[in-house]
């Protein structure tokens, strides 16, 4: 009887070789399009670090632009109340709150001004980079180092946190700056900081505003958001610096003096038509009553402004800042430039919220730039 031939006999040796090289090239097909694939990506990364480096490039040289610029017209130009006066004649600083000079010839304060309130200014270097340039005096922002506990809880407050989370934020932070080991209500002194493993506090003045974040709470406690407001409105300067009411924000002159926002909204108005010599100008703006811890303010700008420089058209939207500060008497030059910080948003500290940007385009630079 004829033995039936099994599938495996009718299959020849060449078609046993063909179904095995079958998955054997799909299988290499794959691998080579994995690696394919693996190598574009890495290209499309290096290609947009290429990229950030050429705009943090750009950015960095308009910058150091700005810089020089603003730091020449400083050491040359007249300094007012409100900022830089282009053009104008040097007087004394008495005069530029009266209508007339020494030698009576017409005093206008305001005309051609580069002021120093953190407005948008437009600056063009070529055809392909366009900058927003901003600048801001240091004495019209909330100074953390003066340690003004009441100020701070209602700048703390307007920034969205709740009343028992200003108090206590404030009050670490009087303990994490105040030289003595004393707690205060509220407050944290070197064994709150050690039961919650942290470092211990300075009990100095703060360098960089950075550093209150460091205080027992602060980096927890803040509401979302508000810890880039914080640092663009305060600073560090020295407990003596005086307060500028011409160049304040909105959100420090609602701390300082426990104005409305509508309130504050007509102190920023008016002063773009008049200088504010102190607290009796809020008081026949807002009818509000100048208490004895008002007449500390003084109208007229620190020793230092911060410079902030951004790419228009960039949209990572990094900004680059930078202080400048005039020297002291006996210094050799006559400005230092402290910095720079890169903050891109991502940063913690880079939120922004300009009040007066919303509506408002970008003024042309004053001064020329070249």
């Amino acid at each position: 009887m004829k033995r039936a031939m099994k599938r495996d006999d009718l299959l020849q040796p060449q078609d046993r070789e063909a179904g095995f090289i079958l998955p054997v090239v799909m299988v290499a097909l794959a691998v080579i399009s994995l690696s394919i694939w693996a190598a574009l990506s890495a290209l499309e990364s290096t290609r947009k670090d290429l990229s950030d480096l050429r705009a943090d490039i750009r950015l960095q040289r308009t910058a150091l632009v700005a810089e020089a610029r603003v730091a020449y017209l400083l050491a040359t130009e007249p300094l007012g109340a409100a900022g830089l006066r282009q053009g104008a004649r040097r007087y004394r600083i008495s005069d530029e709150f009266s209508a007339a000079s020494e030698s009576s010839e017409p005093v206008d304060p305001l005309a051609n001004v580069l002021r120093f309130d953190n407005r948008a200014y437009e600056m063009s270097l070529g055809s392909d980079t366009v900058a927003e340039v901003r600048l801001q005096d240091e004495a019209g922002l909330l100074n953390l180092n003066i340690l003004d506990q009441v100020a701070l809880e209602r700048l703390l407050r307007n920034l969205g946190a709740k009343e028992e989370a200003a108090r206590q934020l404030a009050a670490t932070l009087h303990d994490f700056i105040d030289a003595d080991d004393l707690k205060r209500l509220n407050g944290a002194e070197a064994s709150e900081y050690e039961r919650a493993g942290q470092m211990p506090p300075p009990n100095r003045d703060l360098n960089q505003v950075s550093e209150a974040f460091s205080a027992f709470g602060w980096s927890s406690e803040l509401p979302a958001g508000a810890a880039g407001r914080l640092a663009e409105l305060t600073s560090t300067a020295s407990a003596t610096t005086p307060f500028n009411l011409n160049t304040a924000p909105q959100d420090v002159l609602r701390a300082w003096f426990d104005l409305t926002e509508d309130e504050a909204a007509t102190v920023i108005r008016a002063r773009e038509t008049s200088l504010l010599v102190g607290p009796t100008s809020l008081t026949s703006l807002t009818g509000r009553p100048a208490q004895p811890s008002d007449f500390r303010l003084y109208a007229f700008p620190g020793r230092s402004i911060r410079l902030s420089v951004r790419l228009v058209n960039e949209p990572r939207g990094a900004t680059h800042i930078s202080w400048i500060r005039l020297a002291e008497a006996g210094d050799i030059y006559p400005y230092f430039v402290l910095g720079p910080e890169i903050d891109n948003p991502s940063s913690k500290f880079a939120e922004r919220a300009n009040e007066q940007d919303e509506d408002t385009p970008p003024r042309p630079f004053p001064f020329p730039v070249g």
